[in-house]
């Protein structure tokens, strides 16, 4: 399946902008790791903190989207990441 890009062709979606906002969303997460830092006993005492560092993604490109296409956009995004229908191969 292929993006479109929008009918009046004034799309301000920048893959740097979303790996920079990503980056900065990450920043007070390594700090707090140094400050108090809290490991899990998961596989080779995992950081608390990267647990909550894998929702960044979802978190920049709902900013994103929500900066171009308002509250409807970010639903939207939402409901695309969960929809299983259109998974094709389910292995």
């Amino acid at each position: 399946m292929r993006l479109q890009a929008p009918k009046n062709g004034t799309s301000k979606r920048s893959p740097f902008l979303f790996f920079a906002l990503v980056y900065v969303l990450s920043i007070p997460l390594w700090v707090l790791n140094v400050i108090y830092p809290v490991k899990l006993p998961i596989g080779d005492n995992l950081p608390a903190t990267d647990i909550v560092a894998t929702f960044t993604p979802m978190i920049a490109a709902s900013i994103l989207v929500y900066r171009e296409e308002g509250l409807s956009g970010v639903k939207n995004l939402l409901k695309r990441a969960f929809d299983y229908k259109r998974i094709t191969e389910k292995a």
